[in-house]
């Protein structure tokens, strides 16, 4: 049988391939625009919905790779901190960001995190969610 997470799901195979970085593909990416979210309305009352309802909901800065973290540079870094630091104080979430160093090794590109990758951030997840309140 297919391999599943512990939540059922496929895993998702294509992300374990060899780290594949293009700097020509990655000149298209950087420097990223940084948007406010397209559904901003609609995200506000889907977590004030879930919040009446006792859900609780967090937001989750996901880790960069080092090379993305050297394309995207110190201030359009702290910008894009800044607009999700902003947006979770908007929507009255706790965030989650990761402030321990992450190695090439752990994403499959710049962005995207590998079989190894992915088993670090659950367990480093997991552990944030365990944590009091």
């Amino acid at each position: 049988g297919q391999r599943t997470s512990l939540d059922g799901m496929r895993e998702p195979f294509h992300l374990n391939r060899a780290q594949e970085i293009d700097p020509m593909v990655m000149a298209t990416f950087y420097p990223l625009t940084i948007h406010q979210p397209c559904l901003g309305e609609r995200l506000e009352r889907a977590v004030a919905s879930a919040k009446a309802q006792g859900i609780r909901v967090k937001l989750i800065a996901y880790p960069r790779s080092p090379y993305g973290q050297a394309r995207l540079g110190a201030r359009q870094e702290q910008e894009l901190a800044e607009a999700t630091r902003q947006l979770a104080a908007r929507l009255g979430l706790e965030l989650l960001g990761s402030t321990a160093q992450w190695s090439d090794a752990e994403f499959t590109d710049h962005a995207h995190l590998n079989a190894r990758g992915r088993a670090r951030f659950m367990r480093e997840l997991g552990t944030w969610l365990e944590l009091p309140r």
